[in-house]
């Protein structure tokens, strides 16, 4: 018998009776329907309805994923500590403070991000509401609100706590005295008078003990050794060896006065010597020598003594007329600096010229007289 086909038309039969009831011809009825053959399996699985599949697919994947890497992890945190001094007393063990806090957080991953995307707020340390010796734990759950995650939990915080330390505070106003070394070059002085420090006072301020035991403040050696003027000096202050001892960061400057010496020379015996003598004379002082009193700065009279200012006395015979022969009451010039003060002893003396003889021999004049005329002939010659 040939198998039926797949699609076409089938009567099928249907029983109304009951069951345990006969069945008649005339209780049947026919019903004609059409039927398609149905695809595989493998087909109906993979490609019908295969657009939705694949969107499906997808998103099930994501969520996989999502739900793979967001998981509950651990990640570490640093939050920065702002601590408030107290008023009236110091902190001994400053050092002790944490400059930072390191947690560690704990959360589901988009969360832990979210923590460290933003900055945290500083965990603000109050110290007033502290005494001396009391141990400052810091608050998980205060940190737990300055992250601002919800979901973040924190597991540890290092440090967890520490121990301050405290004593009365004080300060005052004490003046500073410039601490001077050595001695100025020779020539000058120091006008201790004239030195000036500011400010001449300093606030200072840390342990009340220690503060009381300090009347002044030094600063670093000044050296005079190199001072040849008056000069202003930025100084820096010595602070004793005591702990928590602060002062103003105000510049200190000093004035140190550093003056020449006035000072005095006597030169007994000093011999008048004259200058420019006119030729065919012989220039002669009486008295021919004369004692000389120099007053005034060290250095200049120091210069003087070491020849760099020819000392002694003289005078200019171009300033007299020869053909008068005796000149009375001249008062001979001194070789000295102008800042130094010359005094003659005695005041005055006379000037002889005397005239030369053709071809005479007249110790210490016939060179000179040669030799000034050889240099006004030389002169001449150039002239010409």
């Amino acid at each position: 018998m040939d198998n039926p086909p797949r699609t076409g038309t089938r009567e099928y039969i249907i029983k109304d009776s009951k069951p345990g009831t006969t069945t008649s011809q005339n209780t049947l009825r026919t019903i004609t329907t059409t039927i398609e053959e149905r695809p595989p399996l493998w087909r109906r699985i993979f490609v019908e309805n295969g657009s939705y599949k694949a969107v499906a697919l997808i998103f099930t994947l994501m969520l996989f994923y999502i739900v793979k890497v967001d998981k509950t992890k651990e990640s570490p945190l640093d939050i920065p500590v702002e601590t408030i001094m107290p008023k009236d007393e110091i902190v001994t063990n400053e050092s002790d403070l944490p400059k930072t806090l390191h947690v560690k957080i704990r959360g589901r991953w988009s969360d832990l991000t979210r923590a460290l995307q933003r900055k945290p707020k500083p965990y603000k340390l109050d110290l007033n509401d502290y005494v001396d010796g009391t141990q400052v734990a810091f608050s998980m759950e205060k940190i737990r609100k300055l992250i601002g995650v919800p979901g973040i939990t924190v597991q540890s915080v290092a440090p967890s706590s520490f121990i301050v330390r405290m004593a009365p505070r004080g300060e005052k106003l004490v003046p500073i005295q410039p601490e001077l070394i050595g001695k100025p070059p020779k020539g000058y002085e120091l006008d201790k008078k004239g030195i000036v420090v500011s400010p001449p006072r300093i606030r200072i301020w840390g342990i009340l003990d220690n503060i009381k035991k300090i009347s002044k403040l030094k600063t670093v050696p000044i050296d005079l050794s190199n001072l040849d003027k008056t000069t202003t000096l930025s100084v820096r202050i010595r602070y004793p060896n005591m702990d928590h001892i602060f002062a103003d960061s105000k510049p200190v400057h000093v004035i140190v006065p550093v003056v020449p010496k006035q000072g005095k020379r006597r030169f007994a015996n000093q011999p008048i010597t004259v200058k420019d003598c006119p030729q065919g004379y012989k220039c002669v002082v009486t008295p021919a020598r004369a004692r000389i009193y120099l007053q005034g700065p060290e250095p200049a009279l120091l210069d003087m003594d070491s020849g760099r200012f020819a000392k002694g006395l003289f005078i200019d015979a171009s300033d007299f007329d020869p053909t008068q022969r005796v000149y009375r009451g001249v008062m001979p010039d001194c070789k000295r600096p102008a800042s130094v003060a010359c005094r003659v002893r005695p005041r005055s003396v006379t000037l002889h010229f005397i005239p030369q003889k053709a071809g005479a021999n007249v110790p210490g004049t016939r060179s000179k007289t040669r030799s000034n005329s050889g240099m006004k002939t030389t002169q001449k010659q150039g002239n010409k």
